[in-house]
């Protein structure tokens, strides 16, 4: 038994690809446990439409309740997030969010700025995201910019690049719950 770290971790949870996915994935969550519903998003006077898994949502709400553990929405739904997303869905809707607005004007991109930043205040972070993989390796980055990615090969940083059509996985799961309970990314045989 893994005795569970006293270390503060800091989860940034994106929506679209992580929650609210293109096409359920059955292989991973209950078929039963997909839903299908319109989001009122008031700040834009819009309806949506959005497909999570209550298993997942149920998977994020364990989560939440580690010791030590902050929840944050980093997603472009931003306040809408907790207020339209979190209320319909039932998850997060006291988690803060991260506001674009408020990362530095020069940064490469402003969730990645939000997540280094808790890093570097001393937080381990988990980073839930579909677009961290293309970020990083983006056509054309100059050698200067993927090293100015480096900080999230860290033992501290444990990034799960959802795959948008089918969002957050159980063996995902898994490795976010190991990575809270050790204080360290987990290793894997293969590593």
């Amino acid at each position: 038994m893994v005795e569970a770290s006293t270390t503060r971790t800091r989860v940034f949870v994106d929506i679209d690809g992580v929650l609210n996915v293109d096409r359920p994935d059955l292989s991973d969550w209950s078929e039963k446990s997909w839903r299908r519903r319109q989001v009122y998003i008031r700040s834009h006077g819009i309806r949506v439409w959005v497909t999570y898994s209550t298993s997942v949502v149920d998977a994020l709400r364990e989560i939440a309740a580690l010791p030590g553990v902050e929840m944050m929405w980093c997603t472009t739904w931003e306040a809408a997030a907790p207020e339209a997303f979190g209320r319909e869905v039932g998850i997060g809707t006291g988690w803060p969010h991260v506001a674009s607005a408020a990362q530095p004007a020069d940064a490469d991109w402003w969730k990645a700025a939000a997540v280094k930043g808790s890093h570097k205040a001393g937080y381990r972070v988990v980073w839930l995201d579909d677009e961290i993989d293309s970020w990083i390796c983006r056509p054309g980055r100059p050698d200067s910019e993927v090293l100015g990615a480096a900080w999230v090969d860290n033992a501290e940083v444990l990034t799960v690049s959802c795959d948008p059509r089918i969002g957050l996985t159980d063996a995902e799961v898994v490795d976010i719950q190991e990575f809270i309970a050790i204080g360290r990314r987990p290793r894997r045989d293969d590593e």
